[in-house]
């Protein structure tokens, strides 16, 4: 089977199951939303990158977890081209961004592990096709909201404003700014 993608025809491999890493599957710690058809979902295949000998999942953690708990042995899989970390990254950004499937903090995870890969903000601005403000938003949720205000934030609980004004304030006003928010959510 062959997928049209915005690079070409991606070509659909069978892979064992045992072949798949998933340690992207941290910067998703968002709330999933259920999908309208299930069935449809179980037919796509996963999306991947290699990492030296393994595949690693950007796309695809639910279908892989329901395969896995399904006693599937191999599963369909696009393997897309990335030369680094870095690019692994970028792509489960892109992968997951056509469908708003990412919550702000997941995308705040990811753009946190691209600084951590030594790129500046302009750099993940680059690689990643958004402006500048809005990597440093990113930055500031991952690095200045508390762990409660984080949960919120993957909860979809706290909303765009109060969760930047929950970033701007001192470490010993975030938990309770984002609590006096939820008075008016």
């Amino acid at each position: 089977m062959t997928l049209p993608t915005a690079h070409g025809p991606s070509h659909v491999h069978q892979v064992s199951v045992d072949e798949l890493g998933t340690s992207l599957r941290t910067l998703r710690r968002g709330a999933r939303r259920a999908s309208s058809s299930s069935a449809a979902l179980a037919e796509l295949p996963i999306r991947v990158v290699r990492d030296g000998d393994r595949l690693e999942v950007i796309d695809g953690f639910k279908r892989l977890e329901h395969w896995r708990a399904a006693g599937a042995t191999s599963v369909p899989v696009v393997i897309e081209s990335c030369s680094d970390p870095t690019s692994a990254k970028v792509a489960l950004l892109s992968a997951n961004a056509p469908p708003r499937t990412l919550t702000a903090m997941d995308e705040a995870r990811v753009v946190d592990a691209l600084r951590h890969d030594g790129l500046t903000i302009a750099g993940i601005a680059e690689v990643t096709g958004r402006k500048q403000q809005w990597v440093a938003a990113r930055l500031a949720l991952a690095s200045h909201l508390s762990a409660s205000a984080q949960r919120r934030v993957d909860a979809g609980t706290l909303d765009r404003r109060s969760r930047m004004r929950c970033a701007r304030c001192p470490t010993t006003h975030r938990t309770t700014s984002s609590r006096r928010s939820n008075a008016t959510d």
